[in-house]
């Protein structure tokens, strides 16, 4: 699934959009939307951004992190649709742990995206003890044995992966 500059290209246009909502707020004297958006991108969708050497399914959910005005988040809902995208609508749910390190996606001039690295979204994984993230878990682990140990460090129960 080659996301990635679909993707940029969507939050591109969620910055040009911001921006003429700020210009039509000045002229029109109403309250132009808060800047700067900031989004931290976790789950599948991180995985599939961080172009791996690992056999990642394709996802449907935008797994985001962020504070978003609802007319802003709407018009995101909008722009992800042609991409076969949504928000997902729970972000409250999401757990990633305190120490994840985000790298540099998109930093427009409204807009501004970090990913999850890796180890961090598979950390949530492991958390949750879900048998639907099971193989790709292990397969990760195969590939990246180092960061099972890290994982560990972080305090989160591997025994669930045990056969």
């Amino acid at each position: 699934m080659m996301i990635s500059e679909p993707l940029r290209s969507t939050f591109g246009a969620l910055d040009e959009w911001i921006e003429g909502q700020i210009a039509e707020a000045h002229r029109e004297g109403y309250i132009a939307p808060k800047t700067p958006v900031r989004l931290r991108i976790v789950g599948q969708l991180a995985l599939l951004l961080s172009a791996l050497d690992l056999p990642v399914a394709g996802t449907t959910d935008l797994d985001a992190i962020g504070t978003l005005e609802y007319p802003v988040q709407q018009q995101l809902q909008c722009l992800l649709r042609p991409l076969g995208l949504q928000l997902e609508p729970d972000q409250h749910l999401i757990w990633m742990p305190p120490d994840t390190i985000y790298r540099k996606w998109y930093d427009g001039l409204h807009v501004h995206v970090r990913v999850a690295a890796p180890r961090y979204v598979i950390a949530s994984k492991c958390r949750f003890h879900r048998e639907r993230d099971r193989r790709l878990v292990l397969e990760f682990f195969s590939r990246y044995p180092d960061d099972r140990f890290q994982i560990e460090r972080m305090g989160i129960d591997l025994r669930w992966l045990a056969p």
